[in-house]
């Protein structure tokens, strides 16, 4: 999408039904709740402009920091993303394309996957929806802190359009690190990452 749509949506010059047509690589139902989020980020000026239509791709690994004095002394976290919608994977990813401290390995779109992952390797952090396309986050959570789980803690990140007391009481009972709402706190989000990623891979 280009910049005369994006401007278009700051004025209110075109609606959410406008919008809907251009974004058919969004997961069925959920739709119209990810370009409100998206919509309300534009207005906000959160985010530059509406991401192009295009498949969802990982992250490459991070190259070494020019400046000697922030040189990273350990690799770039590795990341799980756990969200259905492509829409918001992508906006995620391109936010956080110029973080040399992070890499988004892989993605899921379900609870079971999301766990079959986990299963398989090492994350440094956990990006997580609540609602996903099967299952839910939560679960995904419960896993992670279990002793199934082999490998070490990761830093779990909530970025939810579910927002409600109860989901952030549920979260804090779990233990999740950060709890943010997708349309509110999307910059405060990605600062936040940004900075736990940083600290990771600069420990000293």
């Amino acid at each position: 999408m280009n910049n005369e749509l994006t401007n278009n949506v700051r004025s209110n010059h075109i609606t959410i039904a406008e919008l809907m047509p251009d974004v058919d690589y969004v997961s069925a139902g959920r739709t119209k709740a990810d370009i409100q989020t998206i919509v309300g980020l534009l207005k906000c000026n959160k985010i530059v402009q509406l991401p192009d239509k295009k498949q969802y791709k990982p992250m490459a690994q991070a190259s070494q920091l020019d400046s000697e004095s922030k040189r990273p002394t350990k690799s770039p976290m590795n990341v799980l993303l756990i969200e259905d919608s492509a829409l918001i994977r992508n906006v995620i990813n391109e936010s956080l394309e110029e973080c040399t401290d992070i890499s988004i390995s892989t993605y899921a779109e379900t609870q079971h996957h999301a766990i079959e992952l986990l299963k398989l390797e090492q994350f440094d952090m956990l990006l997580v929806d609540i609602e996903l396309s099967q299952g839910n986050g939560f679960e995904v959570i419960k896993f992670a802190q279990s002793a199934e789980y082999l490998f070490s803690p990761p830093v779990i990140i909530i970025l939810t359009n579910n927002a409600s007391s109860y989901y952030r009481l549920m979260a804090k009972q779990l233990g999740v690190n950060f709890f943010f709402d997708k349309s509110m706190d999307f910059d405060l989000a990605i600062e936040t990452i940004t900075n736990v990623a940083f600290k990771f891979t600069h420990p000293h």
